[in-house]
């Protein structure tokens, strides 16, 4: 909720104000293309970002970045409560 969700939105859809302006446009999260991945090559990206987009790297330990990997695999299945609390927290 604190840095994804920026560009990502709170769900995960990429559908921001910020990410709407960005080229390429931020991935939905929740999609195949994501979903796909492995959770080393979230990790990764979470990590190093990736060259000539908008998605930095933000580092971070492998702890750290397992959790947010988790939290990625999650998305496809946020109730609006969920989804509720997140924009609670970072009101977005």
């Amino acid at each position: 909720a604190d840095h994804c969700a920026t560009c990502h939105g709170n769900s995960g859809d990429g559908k921001t104000m910020l990410g709407a302006g960005m080229f390429p446009p931020p991935p939905d999260l929740r999609g195949e293309a994501t979903q796909a991945l492995t959770d080393g090559e979230i990790m990764n990206v979470i990590r190093e970002g990736v060259r000539f987009t908008g998605m930095p790297g933000f580092g971070g330990s492998d702890e750290e970045n397992g959790k947010l990997a988790h939290f990625i695999r999650h998305l496809p299945k946020l109730s609006d409560q969920d989804i509720a609390l997140m924009r609670e927290i970072n009101h977005l």
